[in-house]
């Protein structure tokens, strides 16, 4: 685009731009699933101590890693009105540094053990083994959404201002080059006058 001056602005490819945009995309997406599991385990807590009781089976406990820690995984399945769901122990399990721990947590838990399942009685595939539901994942989670979106933002800000201080420039270099011919056309009629 060309102002009256004739200063063109410059252009941002098209690949940069795609690029800031997959990468702004793909960070607010990470950032999201955070955030949606920190508000499900938030609203389990709240609701978790209305849930019924009922009776269910373990279907499998094992250990998975979550970077740096480890925690244990219980999975089970629980019978609503004739109709079998699955349930885990995803927002009450406990994770540890230590290996030792998180198998011993979960060797409480047996293939084929019965259990007191808490079911939210509108919505039966929501459960828990514990009424009880831990904090301190939720809180982690929204840390690391805030972190994800922040720094997504970040990289919109910076894009943004990097633009301007482009333009800025640009314009600055502009400018000097028509000063400059300005300075070099007064010269060349200065010349001529002193030849006549």
């Amino acid at each position: 685009m060309a102002h009256e001056d004739g200063f063109e602005v410059p252009r941002t490819s098209w690949f940069l731009k795609l690029t800031i945009l997959a990468i702004v995309v793909a960070l607010s997406a990470v950032g999201t699933g955070f955030a949606r599991e920190a508000v499900d385990t938030l609203r389990l807590a709240h609701d978790a101590p209305t849930f019924t009781t009922t009776s269910g089976t373990i279907t499998r406990a094992s250990v998975r890693s979550e970077g740096r820690d480890q925690v244990p995984e219980v999975k089970y399945e629980y019978t609503i009105k004739e109709r079998v769901y699955q349930g885990s122990n995803r927002y009450t399990a406990s994770s540890y540094r230590d290996s030792k721990l998180a198998s011993r947590d979960s060797a409480r838990y047996k293939v084929g053990q019965e259990l007191t399942v808490y079911v939210d009685a509108r919505q039966p595939e929501r459960s828990v083994l514990d009424r009880d539901v831990p904090l301190q994942r939720a809180y982690v989670r929204l840390g690391y959404a805030a972190l994800f979106y922040g720094i997504a933002l970040f990289s919109v800000i910076t894009y943004f201002r990097s633009r301007k201080k482009v333009r800025v420039l640009a314009y600055a270099k502009h400018v000097e080059r028509e000063r400059q011919e300005r300075l070099n056309e007064e010269r060349r009629l200065r010349a001529m006058q002193e030849k006549t």
